[in-house]
């Protein structure tokens, strides 16, 4: 399907839906590094071993009873869910469901906490907690607690003046687990993602779920805001009553 192709019709969709059983292997190994195109209706995600074909496809939607992002497997929207994320407004949290390798397929629907800074709403981190081993004293499944946060940092490939790169941090050690840096379109690249350890294909889709759910809220934030500004500038400077 050519970037200009429109998307198949959907109905209303919930968490709940269904995917065509179509699966990675989840024990696969996760490429070190992901690349990011915009097209004209989403986002196509590449893997550095494989440029020809989309790893993933992320579907952008604004419609009532309808995820706000969906992470497809493959390169466009007719293609399996794997991961979706739905807002909850006007609350910062949102619910996303990562559909696993279970045949028919299941996903949990899990809250991903906005962690705010009191700040501007791009300074806001987002928590979400997923199953880590099974602790070797047999007492049942451990938990790792994630946050995806904005950095700076230049060690990292960041900079001080950009506002639109993250990294993803294990809250327990402190380890930067991975990086997301905003290229602005160079050579037709929207961004990169690298990561730093590797990780299952549940664990990638899980952490893209909430990436581009995190980068799609500061999307319409801003394109909120700016036809605010273009409304107020349109209706001019308030004047008092003329008495």
């Amino acid at each position: 399907m050519s970037r200009d192709t429109p998307p198949p019709s959907y109905a209303a969709a919930t968490l709940s839906d269904t995917p065509t059983p179509e699966y990675q292997d989840v024990t696969e190994r996760t490429p070190n590094f992901l690349y990011f195109h915009r097209t004209t209706q989403g986002i196509q995600v590449f893997s550095a071993a494989n440029e020809k074909e989309p790893r993933y496809y992320v579907g952008r939607y604004q419609r009532l009873d309808h995820p706000d992002v969906i992470l497809h497997r493959g390169g466009d929207r007719s293609r399996p869910a794997a991961g979706k994320a739905t807002f909850s407004h006007p609350e910062k949290d949102f619910v996303i469901a990562v559909y696993g390798p279970a045949s028919p397929p299941t996903a949990d629907q899990e809250v991903v906490r906005c962690i705010s800074s009191h700040s501007i709403f791009g300074a806001d981190s987002y928590q979400y907690i997923v199953p880590a081993d099974a602790s070797p004293e047999g007492h049942g499944a451990t938990f790792q607690s994630l946050t995806w946060k904005h950095t700076h940092n230049s060690h990292l490939g960041s900079a001080a003046w950009k506002s639109k790169d993250f990294k993803l941090v294990d809250d327990a050690t402190e380890q930067v687990v991975a990086v997301y840096i905003n290229l602005s379109d160079t050579n037709n690249v929207m961004s990169r993602l690298e990561w730093k350890t590797t990780c299952s294909v549940e664990e990638e889709i899980r952490a893209l779920t909430v990436l581009m759910a995190f980068v799609e809220r500061i999307r319409r934030f801003k394109k909120q805001a700016s036809r605010a500004s273009v409304v107020g500038a349109a209706q001019g400077p308030r004047r008092g009553k003329v008495y």
